[in-house]
């Protein structure tokens, strides 16, 4: 089973995926996280082996996508 320190590793496989270098979006890849944090990104029969559980997704995901929107009042 992997794991690292005992975490599971999911392996996210939406419709499409986009990760900012590649355009248009691509199909039949996802996005291993564990802990919390994005371990591997590519096409599914490359990074299947490095998850437990496998997620379905319908629609786009965008790995690493973050919100920087914000309004500081001083």
């Amino acid at each position: 089973m992997p794991t690292l320190c005992g975490m599971t590793a999911t392996l996210y496989a939406p419709t499409l995926l986009y990760d900012g270098t590649t355009n248009p979006p691509r199909s039949g890849c996802g996005v291993v996280v564990e802990g919390g944090v994005v371990r591997a990104v590519g096409p599914v029969g490359d990074i299947q082996a490095r998850a437990t559980v496998v997620e379905h997704l319908e629609g786009t995901l965008l790995p690493g996508l973050m919100d920087c929107h914000t309004h500081v009042v001083l």
